[in-house]
Formats: structure tokens, sequence, C-alpha cells
């Protein structure tokens, strides 16, 4: 399983919701419409903040976060 982001564009707003899911199952997402994009990396707002983003994809990649 892997993480997605299903984006959703609302009236005044875009929502992206995150829910996991198969590879094999992104391509019925997008062929019933729907605009997904898999999630990499998850930065939190203070890592973002302090300048932190870098160093925080690097040790989520390696499965230290």
């Amino acid at each position: 399983m892997r993480l997605y982001g299903i984006n959703v564009r609302g009236k005044k707003h875009d929502w992206v919701f995150t829910v996991p899911g198969k590879p094999e199952w992104v391509a019925d997402w997008l062929a019933d419409g729907l605009d997904a994009d898999e999630v990499v990396n998850i930065i939190p707002l203070w890592a973002a903040a302090l300048g932190l983003t870098r160093i925080w994809c690097w040790l989520q990649d390696r499965g230290f976060i």
C-alpha cells in the first residue's frame, strides 16, 4: 500500500484527502475522473518553517521518520 492524495475541487476551495491505495488501483481512479497523486513525503509545518524540509525528506526517504 502507498499513500495517495485525492484532489477535490469545490466551488471556493481545493481539498486534498490522503488515502491508502495500491498502485494498480490508480488507473481505475484516473479513468473514473479522480485526480490522484502519490504522496512521497509529508513535512510538518514546523519543520518547513525552520528550513528543515530537505533533511526531513532525506530522513523520511530512508525510513528514520
